[in-house]
């Protein structure tokens, strides 16, 4: 197998909603330190110090550091059928979609069933169900891992606002259905939450973002929904007027704005924090300028990290806060676009992240917040800029000689040596 070389020299609207009696709260086991409970407000209006700051344009590129032994490589085509990497498991695995190519009629996509499997050295391993006869055809959009454990979302919708959704686990070589759409709004049909309505993983539970009636007929709120994985107990509501979640394991994290929920104070974020007990405070907050937002929230072994989108399209630098939840401190990093679109994946105190298929800055980026943070850039893949850490192992998309050509663009994968 090649080496390949990570440099890693471093870079010197309502308050409250709680949790609903009988919803599922997060694993009782599992890493992650708690949250500490006195808020003191800084003069930026964070409630949490900033000790260090650093810019992707100082990422380091070249030098002397930490090495990856490539494991595998992930091609964008499987035959004739178009690759979605969607996520990486501790073992070096990446969670892929698969489906035979959509077909478009009279200006209309037609998708295909997604199969959903395992693919790394040891070969192909699908998780799906076996589809539903007569049912739509699905699409697979998101997934998440941790341990052995993989949970992903799939939808019929092939436009922005659909969200009716149905979400999957795999887990001791058995996959189950946890819930769908129905579970929350009669017939299923729900818009889709702002962002994102990817699956995060606990050590027993599975939780995913949702659009849940609210009052009047047509009206929505938003929410966050979760089952156990191993499927006993009903899936439920875990708490209201929250969006974006995120799992260390013992703790559930979430983000309130006003996106989420419209009484919430407009120049203000709460990310907020469900522990094993069920009880829901505020774990970090800040203030937000007009036009901010909170557009991505990662979590494990006691370090969040999220991200505040800049103001306006003449500002491409937001921000990404790593905070430590025992010690209430952050390492902010500045990056080069407005960070609408970028995802975290976080494993221990190693962060990965890229700004997908979205506009601006393409690189892909790692940060390792050992006792001097250290951030280092492992390529640009413009339109496919994903990079995903769990365990030992690292991937990162690397585009083809054509990158209109899918069969060449491909996501490397390497375990630390």
């Amino acid at each position: 197998m090649a080496t390949l070389v990570v440099v890693m020299a471093g870079c010197t609207h309502r308050t409250a909603a709680g949790t609903p009696s009988g919803a599922p709260a997060p694993g009782a086991s599992g890493s992650g330190a708690a949250a500490p409970t006195a808020l003191v407000v800084q003069p930026d209006g964070a409630t949490f110090r900033v000790t260090s700051v650093l810019s992707v344009a100082q990422a380091v590129t070249t030098g002397a550091g930490r090495r990856y032994q490539e494991t595998s490589r992930v091609p964008g085509l499987l035959g004739k059928s178009p690759v979605s990497k969607l996520a990486l498991t501790s073992a070096g695995d990446t969670v892929i979609a698969t489906a035979p190519p959509d077909l478009t009629t009279g200006g209309e996509v037609k998708i295909k069933q997604n199969t959903v499997s395992l693919l790394g050295p040891g070969g192909r391993r699908d998780l799906s169900l076996p589809p539903v006869r007569g049912a739509a055809p699905r699409q697979a959009i998101y997934a998440a891992a941790r341990g052995d454990a993989v949970a992903w979302l799939e939808t019929p919708s092939t436009d922005l606002y659909g969200g009716d959704w149905s979400v999957f686990a795999a887990t001791g070589g058995t996959t189950r259905l946890l819930g769908t759409s129905s579970g929350v709004a009669p017939g299923g049909h729900v818009p889709a939450p702002p962002g994102s309505a990817a699956p995060v993983l606990g050590d027993e539970f599975a939780y995913w973002p949702t659009a849940v009636p609210a009052g009047r007929k047509d009206q929505f709120g938003l929410a966050i929904a979760g089952r156990r994985l191993d499927g006993t107990g009903p899936m439920r509501i875990v708490v209201r007027d929250a969006g974006r979640p995120a799992a260390d394991g013992k703790n559930l994290y979430y983000v309130r704005t006003t996106m989420f929920a419209p009484a919430f104070a407009e120049n203000r974020y709460e990310i907020r924090l469900v522990d094993a007990t069920g009880a829901d405070r505020v774990a970090a907050a800040g203030r937000l300028r007009k036009g901010e937002e909170v557009s991505a929230l990662a979590a494990d072994a006691g370090t969040v990290s999220w991200i505040v989108t800049s103001a306006d399209e003449e500002d491409e630098q937001a921000r990404m806060y790593a905070w430590d939840a025992a010690a209430n401190t952050a390492v902010q990093v500045n990056l080069a676009d407005r960070g609408l679109s970028t995802e975290i994946s976080a494993s221990g105190r190693v962060l990965a992240w890229g700004n997908g298929s979205g506009n601006g800055d393409g690189g892909m980026y790692l940060l390792d917040l050992g006792a001097e943070p250290a951030l280092f850039r492992l390529g640009e893949a413009q339109g496919l800029s994903y990079a995903f850490v769990a365990g030992d192992h690292l991937a990162w998309s690397v585009m083809g000689d054509d990158p209109q050509d899918p069969a060449g663009n491909v996501l490397v994968v390497g375990r630390r040596l």
